[in-house]
């Protein structure tokens, strides 16, 4: 408002249509205001270009559609609160995409093996070789001593003064040997059960079966079958039987049993131990 009645002021001093008083005062203006004295030759350069009655006229309408043109809405400032909840509510979003393109992994409970169910150890990453050398984690038989115990049940029959025929006259065992220890690959252990026995009464029956049981118990085997019985004849004093299994076990000691199939009797126990 205060430029257009500036404009309107220097357009009636161009003019000659402002009082005397008003006259005196603008020219006081002009000798001591370098920017009024600046826009006063505008107008009388515009004056000069417009003398034509067209261009007049033209800069009339122009001048009124100016008067008339209401003044520019004013801007609210900005909410400081409304600001601060929208970066709030990003910095959540952001959190939250995080979290389910990178989820916590939860610790899994260790449990201890059972006869109805065998574990297979977790895998080791390997180490960085260009990082200082770390103290190997515990063995994961560690983490369960009772399952290297041994049962008296089993140690009572095993030797000389069990049913273990050492000397060959019921059943001579080649594979495994006494005491032997397997690595399990993948929790999978692989064991060659080989040996002779008493040829059976019956040729066309297989004499013995084999069962393996956890330390902890003689009641229910893990895992029983029968092995292949090779050089099977009438005549023969002894069998040849082998079998090659691969067995799922969690490290501890396990005890192997052969058993005659005609009358269930025990003739040999043995054992070993896996990640020892």
């Amino acid at each position: 408002m205060e430029k257009q009645n500036n404009n309107d002021l220097i357009e009636a001093y161009l003019d000659g249509s402002l009082p005397a008083d008003e006259k005196k005062s603008v020219e006081d203006r002009l000798a001591a205001d370098a920017v009024f004295r600046a826009e006063v030759n505008l107008h009388r350069q515009l004056q000069e270009e417009f003398a034509d009655p067209r261009k007049l006229q033209l800069r009339d309408t122009m001048r009124d559609i100016l008067r008339e043109s209401p003044p520019p809405p004013e801007v609210a400032a900005p909410n400081p609160l409304k600001i601060a909840a929208i970066v709030l509510l990003l910095l959540l979003s952001a959190w939250a995409i995080w979290r389910l393109a990178f989820p916590v992994p939860e610790n899994a409970p260790m449990l201890p093996p059972t006869q109805q169910e065998l574990l297979t150890p977790p895998n080791i990453p390997l180490q960085n070789t260009d990082s200082p050398p770390q103290t190997p984690p515990e063995p994961i038989a560690m983490a369960d001593r009772s399952a290297f115990k041994s049962n008296p049940a089993f140690e009572a029959r095993l030797g000389n003064g069990g049913v273990r025929s050492t000397d060959g006259q019921v059943v001579a065992m080649q594979s495994p040997a006494p005491g032997a220890d397997f690595k399990a690959v993948q929790g999978i252990v692989t064991i060659s059960f080989k040996g002779t026995v008493l040829a059976d009464d019956d040729p066309s029956a297989n004499p013995i079966k084999i069962h393996i049981y956890a330390s902890k118990s003689t009641d229910t085997p893990l895992v029983q079958w029968l092995p292949d019985i090779s050089n099977r004849q009438e005549a023969a004093e002894k069998w040849s039987f082998s079998s090659k299994k691969a067995l799922r076990l969690a490290p501890g000691l396990y005890y192997f049993t052969l058993e005659r199939q005609a009358d269930a009797d025990l003739i040999f126990v043995g054992k070993f131990t896996v990640d020892k």
